[in-house]
């Protein structure tokens, strides 16, 4: 997999953009200092900790350069990060349909960051987020969702079930299966060209293909307000947002109502908008757990079944390692495929 010479010639043009501002050596210094700020991919399954630790350094360049040249350091951070990543990405074992995605996730994130308002890319801003996490390594594009290889679930949060929702055994369930060991999935809004069903179903399977690579790893948890149980009566189109993996074996855990969840929930949706205001609905955040075993199970027999949309180019789903297709049975464990972190 290689990332296509245009598109590194536009990262390398943002980063130049940085380096008009102010000299050369200057500039180089404030990447490497941010570069160097990133926590550890064990300390980053709090998603908006890479963002947030860059807030020193991110302080100086505002206080000479204003926010708009905050801005433009963001973007060449970015760059420079997407950048030094491509050469890992060429070695990485990550599975082929996982590397197959880089050169247009890069391609996207490069043409963001050449046209947008970049005066808001920074702590708090979800494409800067997104962005970051991506180029850093914390996060692998997924096609319908970017995946996370550093999540984690609350055990509080299972607690918290037993009492308000009186789901005893989903809490147990999450107080012994919870902390860290997660992949989390996450929706960037700007792109939702494979917001479908067939389309969820091919990153079910790359997800598939991460866990068998690294027995570690617990399973999928994504949190949301449209995997309230509430929801698919009342938007049915979106019912398969929850049922595939709920009828392969994975459950929900309530978190509670919100205004972030109401606002997302009534956006875009005139029936969900009315009924909220009539008080006929109100949206609830629930997490999604699909644990690995039975998330490989289903990508298994999706594969056998070719049930799946594209299932075929996935082997037997199976993990395809760079130097071979080999598909491995669940009984024989592999060494974890290497992933390509900020710092190696």
């Amino acid at each position: 997999m290689t990332i296509p010479e245009e598109t590194l010639t536009e990262l390398r043009a943002v980063r130049a953009a940085f380096d008009l501002m102010l000299a050369p050596s200057e500039s180089e210094r404030l990447i490497d200092a941010a570069i160097r700020l990133l926590p550890t991919p064990e300390a980053a399954a709090d998603l908006e900790l890479p963002a947030r630790s860059l807030a020193p350094i991110g302080a100086e360049v505002e206080a000479t350069h204003g926010v708009r040249g905050r801005g433009r350091y963001a973007a060449a951070l970015v760059a420079e990060l997407c950048l030094r990543r491509a050469p890992l990405l060429e070695r990485s074992t990550l599975p082929t349909s996982v590397l197959d995605l880089y050169p247009a996730t890069f391609a996207r994130v490069a043409a963001y960051l050449g046209s947008a308002d970049l005066s808001t890319y920074w702590i708090g801003d979800d494409p800067f987020l997104k962005d970051l996490r991506i180029a850093a390594g914390y996060t692998v594009p997924g096609g319908a969702l970017d995946i996370d290889l550093v999540g984690r679930i609350s055990k509080k949060s299972g607690l918290k079930t037993m009492v308000t929702s009186r789901t005893f055994r989903t809490g147990v369930k999450v107080m012994r299966m919870g902390g860290s060991g997660w992949f989390s999935i996450h929706l960037d809004q700007r792109y939702l060209e494979e917001f479908n069903a067939h389309g969820r179903d091919r990153c079910y399977l790359r997800i598939a293909e991460l866990l068998l690579r690294d027995p570690t790893v617990k399973g999928m948890v994504g949190t949301s307000w449209y995997y309230d149980p509430a929801l698919p009566a009342i938007s049915p189109r979106l019912a398969y947002l929850q049922q595939r993996p709920l009828d392969a074996g994975a459950f929900l855990v309530r978190h509670g109502r919100g205004a972030i969840h109401t606002e997302r929930a009534t956006l875009t949706s005139e029936t969900r908008r009315k009924l909220y205001e009539e008080g006929k609905y109100l949206p609830v955040c629930f997490s999604l757990v699909w644990p690995r075993d039975a998330l490989i199970a289903w990508a298994e027999r999706a594969a056998e079944r070719a049930t799946v949309a594209s299932a075929a180019s996935y082997g037997r789903f199976g993990p395809t390692c760079r130097g071979g297709n080999r598909s491995y049975d669940l009984a024989q464990v592999r060494q974890p495929c290497e992933m390509p972190y900020p710092h190696g």
